[in-house]
């Protein structure tokens, strides 16, 4: 394992670029940045740079989307640093669709987006209402497929805007990110309940409880190995789940000093990156206003942020079922903070870490 250090900032969400290159966001920086292995990296800053870029996807169009949820603007960067943005409403996940248009979550106003070739926007109402829709990605059976960390449900909708809404068997379970599995099924992170799940195209769910509940998965992605790889946002692990529900897990190293912050509770002191939580309906304002560094990972009323898995602090990241104590890192200690991940262009996992870097982990 090596880490590459981000000296501007705290990365957040990560991609592979069509170029071979990785691009990163810089959360509470307002840049995003572009990282050749081997090289150093390159950071755009972003005008105005207030927005919080968060998530961070490949386009059919050869540049890569970017959803800027403090702004309320999906972008879209090109490899020479050229940006051109759109106005939505607080988005959060995006990911190209099989129609070639991009696709986007509106986690604060139950609404799906799309962003047509040509830049026009259409939106699709949720009919779930509160449900907070967050990460999204295209399915096999040509839908988009999100989830809906508050209604502890996972959604499709169909190109032409029809949904169908999933419940999930788990209650709290605060589903956060989603991918396409190599078995032709959709895999999710509970990060809630502290659990990995599965659906297929049909709506059958099955779930794989983590050897640690309290570790609150944040996202996932398929890897080259046949298995699916995830971020444990408070236990600082990457693991790793076979088609059989096999789990392995790896310590991700903290980089110091940490960027991200002026504590390790990047929680409480900043205002950036949606936060989803399986508690945060408990204040009234948890998801209402500025998005916080945790993200999908914490939420209370003295956060407000977006989509998230619960939890006081950073420290003590616990929610739903995953609330044992003495999870994660001992308080006080420096934090790694994964957030994103993505398959590299060298076959690598590379882990967004909040704290100051990029992680590369080879798959053995």
């Amino acid at each position: 394992m090596s880490l590459t250090m981000i000296p501007q900032g705290a990365p957040y969400g990560v991609a592979t670029g069509p170029d071979g290159a990785l691009w990163f966001t810089l959360v509470h920086q307002g840049m995003v940045g572009r990282l050749v292995p081997g090289e150093e990296p390159v950071v755009h800053r972003l005008d105005p740079a207030d927005g919080g870029p968060t998530v961070i996807t490949p386009g059919a169009d050869g540049a890569m989307w970017f959803t800027e949820f403090q702004g309320g603007r999906v972008s879209r960067i090109t490899e020479t640093g050229e940006v051109t943005s759109f106005a939505v409403g607080a988005p959060y996940g995006i990911a190209a669709g099989p129609d070639g248009a991009m696709w986007f979550t509106q986690l604060q106003a139950d609404r799906v987006g799309r962003i047509a070739g040509d830049g026009t926007v259409t939106d699709f109402e949720v009919p779930l209402k509160g449900g907070m829709p967050s990460a999204l990605t295209a399915g096999p059976d040509d839908a988009m497929w999100f989830t809906l960390n508050q209604g502890d449900a996972i959604g499709r909708v169909a190109l032409d805007g029809e949904m169908t809404i999933h419940r999930l068997p788990t209650p709290g379970a605060a589903p956060v990110g989603i991918t396409a599995g190599p078995d032709g099924a959709l895999w999710f992170v509970e990060i809630g309940a502290g659990q990995i799940g599965r659906i297929t195209v049909a709506g059958e769910v099955t779930e794989f409880p983590l050897p640690d509940r309290a570790c609150r998965p944040h996202a996932i992605v398929s890897g080259p190995d046949g298995a699916l790889w995830f971020t444990e946002w408070a236990a600082d692990r990457l693991g790793r789940i076979t088609l059989e529900g096999k789990v392995d897990e790896h310590d991700l190293p903290s980089p110091s000093p940490s960027p991200s912050s002026a504590s390790s509770d990047s929680s409480v002191s900043s205002s950036s990156a949606p936060s989803h939580s399986s508690e945060s309906s408990t204040s009234s304002d948890a998801s209402a206003s500025s998005v916080s560094s945790a993200s999908l990972e914490s939420s209370s009323s003295s956060e407000s942020s977006a989509p998230s898995g619960s939890s006081t602090t950073s420290s003590e990241g616990t929610g739903g079922q995953a609330g044992q104590a003495g999870a994660g890192p001992d308080a006080g200690t420096a934090r790694a903070e994964p957030h994103g991940l993505t398959v590299g262009p060298d076959g690598a996992i590379w882990v967004a870490l909040e704290a100051g870097a990029l992680a590369r982990v080879e798959i053995s």
